[in-house]
């Protein structure tokens, strides 16, 4: 099979799964992240502690194409201020066929204890590209929660 053949099959099944994982949580808390380098993310509950989150990647080039990413998260005990979350992913760049595997790992803070909609994330993941090499991403971002607060 042609690697281009195999990144289509890869993003077929990335969005199946990703529409998948958005359709079983529209019923429950979304929230928005707008990360340091203009990257959007959009995540949801599947489980209790358990969340996916689609990042947009405009940044990575022209705005032609955007670059996907679908990460699960699993959350640690959340303290007053704050909540640890690691996770896997996997990423696309449709236009160029690239592909990747992250393991996130994000630090999330509430500033203010009373409003914990608001909150600051701070992530990072290594990403092992199938062209085999490796990257050390870092971000930090501003999130809000919409619906009810768990």
């Amino acid at each position: 099979m042609k690697s281009g053949k195999l990144f289509l099959n890869v993003g077929k099944v990335f969005f199946t799964l990703l529409f998948l994982s958005f359709s079983i949580s529209l019923f429950s808390q979304v929230k928005v992240t707008s990360y340091s380098t203009y990257v959007l993310g959009v995540s949801a509950p599947i489980h209790e502690k358990i969340s996916a989150e689609i990042k947009t990647f405009p940044n990575r080039g022209m705005l032609k194409h955007v670059d996907l990413e679908l990460d699960c998260f699993y959350h640690f005990k959340a303290g007053d201020f704050h909540q640890f979350h690691a996770g896997i992913g996997l990423g696309i760049d449709p236009y160029e066929g690239d592909a990747w595997l992250s393991v996130p790992v994000a630090l999330e803070v509430f500033p203010i204890q009373s409003f914990k909609r608001f909150s600051f994330l701070f992530e990072l993941s290594p990403e092992v590209y199938f062209e085999e090499y490796v990257n050390l991403r870092y971000m930090w971002g501003i999130r809000y929660s919409f619906g009810k607060k768990s």
